[in-house]
């Protein structure tokens, strides 16, 4: 009789352990990545998946070594984790608004979570009842959260990697003489159609279908991939963030990285495109770094009259590349 009391009351002890802010901080990670999908690859996660389970863990293990309380101290590493994951959305969401005649900044948001962090410390240690079966619905409603992100990530994932071929340019190149050309033009703080109408109340639909209708694509929500044009075209051109070409954030605060001349220059996307027998098009650029004087073509727009004529219509474009597919005859302009 007295070892069948205590196996049961064992597995008892088990489920009762706080694992659930640990499963927290991995849900939140994964969630953030799940809305995501096919915007960033799945290493990007990994770095901030291990920083978040490691801090929980430690915020865990400090909190049980003070109280020596487990069940109260997850729910008190999980009141800071939930805090700590949803202020950056609240932060958002209120900044710069006017609220009860005071206007938000930085200061009031974190002074009013840090009030909520204590209230809430607290309230969790003057707990008197049996918090089992509250740590069990966590343990299992975060459990719940997990296994339904990650089957939504992995389901993306099967059907992507069942869906992978060669992209519809490479097939185009494969099967015909021909190919299409190809015109890459960066527009220099040109905001996209949602922007211009919330800011600034102008609709440019009619501009942007224009513009699909004649064949070319528009991505409804584009964002740069960082804030300086050289960085964002070297980032674009080989597909790539910078950190994953080998560079570190120092090269953010320059204007103009002399580093960063080669991977814009010969980008990956110059390469593969090379061996499709494109030819590559580039017209003077303001800097050395995306003046791209190798070029099959090259034109100095603003020096010779006859090409300054001849593209006059492009004269507010930052940077343009072109790229043309031509086995045999030679490009003319």
């Amino acid at each position: 009789m007295v070892s069948a009391i205590t196996k049961p009351q064992n597995r008892l002890n088990l489920l009762t352990i706080p694992f659930y802010p640990v499963l927290l901080a991995i849900y939140s990670v994964l969630f953030l990545y799940s809305v995501n999908l096919g915007q960033v690859p799945f290493s990007v996660i990994l770095r901030p998946l291990a920083l978040s389970t490691v801090a929980t863990i430690a915020v865990t293990l400090i909190c049980i070594a003070v109280d020596q309380k487990k069940q109260k101290c997850g729910l008190i590493a999980g009141w800071f984790l939930l805090l700590f994951f949803i202020y950056g959305h609240v932060y958002d969401l209120i900044s710069g608004r006017t609220i009860l005649g005071m206007q938000i900044g930085y200061l009031k948001p974190l002074l009013a979570f840090g009030i909520l962090a204590v209230i809430g410390i607290v309230i969790f240690s003057r707990i008197k009842f049996d918090l089992s079966r509250i740590i069990k619905f966590l343990n299992l409603a975060m459990s719940v959260l997990i296994l339904v992100t990650a089957i939504q990530i992995a389901y993306y994932h099967i059907v992507a990697a069942q869906r992978e071929e060669k992209t519809h340019l490479i097939n185009l190149a494969e099967q015909s003489e021909t190919a299409p050309d190809i015109y890459y033009i960066v527009l220099d703080s040109y905001a996209r159609n949602d922007v211009l109408l919330n800011d600034y109340k102008f609709d440019n639909t009619e501009f942007t279908n224009t513009l699909v209708d004649k064949g070319f694509y528009l991505p409804e929500c584009a964002n740069s991939n960082y804030f300086g044009t050289s960085i964002s075209i070297a980032s674009s051109l080989n597909m790539q963030y910078l950190d994953e070409l080998g560079f570190s954030t120092e090269v953010y605060s320059k204007d103009d990285p002399p580093e960063l001349q080669q991977v814009i220059h010969h980008s990956e996307l110059r390469n593969q495109l090379e061996e499709l027998n494109y030819v590559f098009i580039a017209f003077k650029g303001f800097f050395p770094t995306n003046d791209i004087q190798d070029a099959d073509y090259y034109f100095e727009v603003f020096a010779d009259e006859e090409q300054s004529v001849t593209i006059s219509s492009l004269s507010l474009i930052t940077q343009p590349f072109f790229c043309k597919f031509e086995p045999e005859i030679p490009i003319v302009l």
